[in-house]
């Protein structure tokens, strides 16, 4: 299996609001970390496959028979054809980026158009640095910041191996909606700045004067995560998401009732493959 460990949250947890900062106990909620990160989860599921990097789906042509999928890839136009077809990226994004014959029922489109895209009005910044001074200093590295700056939530991002020596000191955190709009328009420098100062004043000096690097990702700069399309609102896991539209199955974490994390996707994973297994006898 994956090597993993718990999160860390040994120490007080750290809220500030407008500037007041206080010390709180911390609440440990059983998670745990892949020390490979996501990418390892992705990564070993993919061993034995065959899989394509840097191609985007154009168009899939259902003849009853089997599923063609047309994509455009480093090396031009190319197709690929299959009795099955399972199509796992956000729904408002199929909706909008990729054409269907025979078309979807206007009913499921209207679903996909309306289902938010998890995470994608989110932004998250890792900052590294050379140890976890907030350890020693008794703070477990989770925040919970309320105004003075972009940031919504912190946590301890340090990666342990197996003996819980730490191996990468980091701090993780979010910026969500408004803020990541504004962010989504701002300089990397900028971005930067403001939350090192915000780390300044929940962690000390030490968490704006000894950062090694930071790290910056905003989903809703990214093409194949924020549909520019969306319709505001909506709810996720439409039952008609699950249902096949002829030999075409929709999975992914937006999906399914038990929506968000990884959760979800994994159990509409197990939802998709059940009903491909059917399909298929």
């Amino acid at each position: 299996g994956l090597a993993a460990f718990p999160q860390h949250h040994k120490g007080s947890a750290v809220a500030s609001m407008m500037g007041q900062v206080q010390r709180m106990p911390s609440q440990p909620d059983g998670s745990v970390r892949f020390a490979a990160g996501a990418w390892g989860i992705a990564n070993a599921l993919s061993k034995g496959l065959s899989v394509t990097f840097g191609a985007a789906v154009k168009s899939v042509k259902d003849t009853g028979g089997a599923v063609r999928v047309q994509y455009t890839g480093s090396d031009g136009e190319s197709q690929v054809e299959g009795k099955v077809l399972v199509v796992a990226a956000p729904p408002r994004l199929v909706e909008s980026k990729i054409k269907f014959d025979p078309e979807l029922p206007k009913k499921l489109s209207d679903a996909m158009r309306s289902t938010p895209t998890w995470m994608e009005d989110t932004m998250k910044v890792i900052v590294t640095y050379k140890k976890p001074f907030w350890r020693e200093n008794g703070l477990s590295g989770a925040g919970y910041p309320r105004g003075g700056g972009p940031l919504a939530q912190v946590w301890d991002n340090c990666v342990e191996d197996e003996g819980g020596k730490v191996t990468s000191a980091a701090l993780g955190m979010f910026i969500l909606g408004g803020a990541c709009e504004r962010a989504s328009k701002m300089k990397p420098e900028e971005i930067q700045q403001e939350v090192l100062e915000q780390l300044s004043g929940m962690f000390g000096k030490e968490a704006r004067d000894g950062a090694v690097a930071v790290t910056q990702q905003n989903w809703l700069n990214e093409e194949f995560t924020h549909a520019k399309s969306a319709v505001p609102g909506g709810q996720f896991g439409a039952s008609i998401l699950r249902k096949n539209h002829g030999n075409v199955v929709f999975a992914g974490t937006e999906t399914e009732d038990a929506h968000g994390h990884m959760e979800g996707a994994i159990v509409s994973g197990e939802r998709a493959a059940e009903q491909v297994s059917e399909m298929l006898k």
